[in-house]
């Protein structure tokens, strides 16, 4: 979903950032041409998702639900450098989340495996998502998050008053643990 990544180390896959070698030439090009390339230039892919999970929260445009209700969204995704360009709430590097179209903030929560588990700033992080009503806030919630952090350890079936905290998940990719696939795929109602 995000070749730009390639030029980052990525310690969940244990993966080295992409190197400049003179034994790979066609590699320096690739490399030459990505590093140019803005990092909020991003793939359709990445974009689409963006663009759903805002339509979710708020209610509107083409990807809404159908009764027209602001909804809460998790966008999974297996890689720490896509939760930063969606979610960032850096204000030198915004994430494509950080404000809706429309310029309004939306401050989407962002958890990755760099988050130790059972922290408080985690657990606040979940149970704001997890407590977020958005029949009761201008808009919905954006969870964004590697799908490895919380789709095995956290539960969002219900809330602390048993209502329901979320039914719409993006996948943005899928990997190779059909476990965490599935156990993310049954805290919610729909994908």
């Amino acid at each position: 979903t995000n070749p730009r990544l390639i030029l980052e180390n990525d310690e969940t896959f244990q993966i080295s950032a992409l190197r400049k070698e003179k034994r790979y030439a066609e590699r320096i090009e690739k490399i030459k041409k990505m590093s140019k390339d803005p990092k909020q230039k991003v793939t359709p892919k990445i974009k689409k998702a963006c663009e759903i999970a805002e339509c979710l929260i708020t209610g509107t445009g083409r990807y809404r639900s159908q009764d027209g209700k602001k909804k809460n969204v998790i966008i999974y995704t297996l890689f720490v450098g896509n939760v930063k360009i969606i979610g960032s709430n850096d204000a030198k590097d915004p994430g494509l989340l950080l404000y809706s179209s429309k310029g309004v903030r939306l401050d989407p929560i962002c958890i990755t495996g760099d988050d130790p588990p059972k922290t408080e700033e985690r657990e606040a992080r979940i149970n704001e998502f997890k407590n977020w009503n958005p029949d009761k806030k201008k808009y919905g919630k954006i969870l964004v998050a590697t799908l490895g952090s919380i789709a095995e350890a956290v539960s969002l079936h219900k809330n602390e008053k048993g209502e329901a905290v979320c039914q719409d998940v993006i996948y943005l990719e899928r990997g190779y643990n059909a476990g965490q696939y599935m156990q993310s795929k049954y805290r919610v109602y729909r994908i």
